[in-house]
């Protein structure tokens, strides 16, 4: 994880909070996050969005980062302590943006915004037969904008998919079994 800030205190949740209440800019973002939000990832969504447009609200792509950190990430992968109630509220704060609008932030999309595009990516990475119906994958879900979660069928790991970096990472072991049940219900079986 190259990241080296996040909101973990009570004071900067509240800026954090402030902050996200209206439109930022890309343009001077990395400056109003560089003690809230210091992500390698991030910086370089933010510099790309603020290429194609200076004026665009880069707030779903600061969503999708805190999203990622507080659902995919177990607390011991921080190296500072989260204070009580603190991750809770990011999280809140997250997801109140899933259904945001992430489309134009990049020049050019790797990927569409699609539950077919996440699931070409978990295929390609994990070596599928990409002619094998999508619909053998049936765990899958959009959670953020551009962001799917997406469930091995035949070996039931869960990825972290950002269709417009192509990008998928899967769950880390010590919170995939509880993603699972919060996004699908139950967890997902084995299929054999």
């Amino acid at each position: 994880m190259g990241s080296w800030a996040y909101p973990n205190t009570i004071e900067r949740v509240r800026r954090l909070e402030s902050l996200m209440d209206v439109p930022v800019r890309a343009e001077g973002a990395e400056e109003l996050l560089q003690d809230l939000i210091g992500d390698d990832s991030l910086l370089d969504n933010i510099h790309l969005a603020s290429q194609k447009n200076p004026d665009a609200d880069v707030r779903p792509a600061i969503a999708s980062t805190l999203e990622e950190w507080t659902r995919w990430y177990s607390v011991e992968q921080f190296m500072d302590p989260w204070e009580q109630g603190t991750r809770d509220r990011v999280r809140e704060l997250a997801t109140s943006f899933a259904d945001a609008d992430y489309a134009g932030l990049f020049p050019k999309p790797l990927n569409p915004d699609t539950p077919d595009a996440a699931v070409a990516i978990v295929q390609n990475i994990l070596g599928d037969d990409p002619d094998r119906p999508v619909a053998d994958y049936d765990k899958v879900r959009r959670i953020m904008p551009g962001v799917y979660a997406v469930v091995d069928p035949d070996e039931g790991t869960l990825f972290r998919v950002e269709t417009a970096r192509n990008l998928a990472i899967p769950a880390h072991e010590d919170v995939e079994a509880d993603l699972k049940a919060e996004l699908f219900g139950v967890a997902p079986s084995l299929r054999h």
